[in-house]
């Protein structure tokens, strides 16, 4: 599938009994969160700066605008290819984020208030130097095809195609990568469930819509890796060909809660906007139930996929877990 040559590793696929009795299907967990860099980011970005390091042979620096996730995968991949890299992040990103990019040896700049103006900032850099490579977090076709070697993986893992799959969207970049995966394979009948918090619902805005739409007041959530404002438009692109995309979002208080319960069912540590996509689960939202009901009117057990995308974002501390 041509993605022999990114950074990223086979996750495992592991069946939740505790999930699955709970709302009657088989729950199957796509553990991304174990990827080296802490998140499915990896997949793309490896995948789109593996490529480009081939094509300049080793001549380049990465340049990149992101406070989370994205960021991580990016100062990983450059460590890895032994090439620089300089990240832009906003001012709000925490401490720990940015000490894991400085760890992999990235130099990290703070600028603005939000991703839109530390991407600007970012961009000025990339035309001081013809060696400067600009990673977008999400919006690049190579990127979300690098994202889509999850469906590939699937494919692989399953004995057949899953009944849906349980995503959320931040940029939208792996809710694209997961649509072009179910397009070349044909996985026309599988539901695609899209999580969000309510105040970072950009998806389900766009959605709405039928086109990227901004916030007005911004991204209010406090799961800022859900932060794109607004999603890639190719994301929205592919949902419209799709034939069973669904959105929803919950409440920060409910992904919170979320956290608490996959860290105890499933000794599973996600951070706030991975739990979005596990809070599918324990609020059983309408189109999963719909979904499991009408296997169960075929005499069959729905498959349902749970894509743990990451775990960067959460700290342990002794009177509990932070979240962000």
């Amino acid at each position: 599938h041509l993605f022999k040559n990114g950074k990223h590793i086979k996750t495992p696929l592991l069946k939740s009994f505790k999930l699955s009795n709970y709302i009657g299907a088989n729950v199957y967990l796509k553990l991304d969160n174990n990827q080296p860099s802490g998140s499915f980011k990896i997949r793309g970005i490896g995948y789109y700066c593996q490529k480009m390091y081939e094509e300049r042979k080793g001549n380049m620096k990465l340049i990149s605008s992101s406070g989370g996730n994205a960021g991580i995968a990016v100062a990983y991949t450059a460590h890895e290819l032994k090439v620089p890299a300089k990240i832009v992040v906003p001012e709000a990103t925490s401490d720990k984020v940015v000490g894991i990019m400085k760890g992999y040896g990235a130099e990290v700049v703070k600028h603005g208030k939000e991703w839109r103006e530390a991407n600007a900032y970012a961009l000025q850099y990339v035309e001081q130097d013809e060696a400067n490579v600009f990673v977008h977090p999400f919006e690049h076709d190579d990127v979300q095809y690098g994202h889509s070697s999850i469906i590939y993986e699937l494919e692989e893992q399953m004995e057949q195609q899953p009944d849906a799959i349980i995503t959320v969207a931040g940029g939208g970049g792996l809710l694209a990568g997961i649509l072009i995966g179910c397009e070349k394979l044909s996985w026309n009948d599988t539901s695609v469930i899209v999580m969000e918090t309510e105040g970072a619902e950009t998806f389900h805005l766009a959605q709405k819509a039928g086109k990227p739409v901004r916030r007005e007041h911004g991204i209010t959530s406090k799961a800022k890796t859900l932060g794109g404002n607004p999603v890639c438009e190719s994301c929205v692109t592919l949902a419209k060909k799709h034939k069973y995309v669904y959105s929803h979002y919950v409440t920060d208080a409910i992904a919170e809660d979320a956290a608490y319960k996959i860290a105890n069912d499933e000794r599973l540590l996600v951070e706030l906007s991975c739990a979005a996509g596990c809070a599918a689960i324990y609020e059983k939202v309408p189109s999963l139930m719909n979904i499991i009901q009408e296997a169960e009117k075929k005499q069959k057990i729905a498959n349902i996929v749970l894509i743990v995308c990451g775990g960067n974002g959460i700290e342990v501390e002794k009177n509990g877990l932070k979240l962000y």
